[in-house]
This record gives structure tokens, C-alpha cells and sequence, in this order.
């Protein structure tokens, strides 16, 4: 009987592994389409997260404001703690998509940049 609850547990852990949302994906550049055609570029690097908006035709709007952070694993989703205070969750949802959850903005569905 022992045998077979560490193997349910071992099991247990495994999935939970394999599950777990790892800060180093939201490396990168992630862009969310807007219906105007716009759109916004969200950049993660492992100490900042910048924002710009382009134009329909991808010329940036405005300039990236790098933003010191931090990132906490939380399972399935991870934490992104802005230095100042407040903060943003992200989910991967799988390689090419995450959601972004803003406090009292609700969720926004970003792909990524290719390269």
C-alpha cells in the first residue's frame, strides 16, 4: 500500500511540474491586437516590463517606459510585482499566448513577437 500512495504523490507532483507557469516564458516581446487596427507591445525582460502602442501600420506611438519587476511563481499563473507597488497576473496559455490580468481592467489576450 505504501508503494502505490508514493506513487500517486510522486504522480501528483509531476503534474503539478509540468503545469507550473515559469517566469522565463513571458520572456520576450507580446503584442495584443486592437479593433482599430492598433496595437500594444508588452516587453518582459527579467527586470523590467515595458509598454508602447503602435499605430495599424506598427510604427510605435509612444516610447517604452521600462518598469522595474519582479516575477513569483504562483502554480498557474505568476505574479508580476511592479517595484513602486501594484502589480499585473499572467497565464500562459500555451507557447504563442498568454492572458494578462490588470486589476479593475480586466484580461487581455497578447501572442507573441516572432523574431
Amino acid at each position: 500500500m505504501r508503494i502505490h500512495t508514493l506513487t500517486a504523490l510522486f504522480g501528483l507532483l509531476f503534474i503539478q511540474a509540468a503545469n507550473a507557469a515559469d517566469p522565463t516564458q513571458l520572456m520576450g516581446k507580446w503584442v495584443e491586437q486592437l479593433r482599430n487596427g492598433a496595437a500594444m507591445i508588452t516587453e518582459f525582460t527579467p527586470t523590467t516590463i515595458s509598454f508602447y502602442a503602435v499605430d495599424p501600420s506598427g510604427k510605435p506611438n509612444t516610447e517604452p517606459k521600462p518598469q522595474e519587476v519582479t516575477y513569483k511563481d504562483l502554480g498557474q499563473t505568476i505574479a508580476i510585482e511592479f517595484k513602486g507597488g501594484g502589480g499585473v497576473m499572467a497565464t500562459i496559455t500555451d507557447r504563442q499566448s498568454i492572458v494578462l490580468l490588470f486589476p479593475g481592467m480586466g484580461s487581455h489576450l497578447l501572442t507573441r513577437v516572432q523574431p
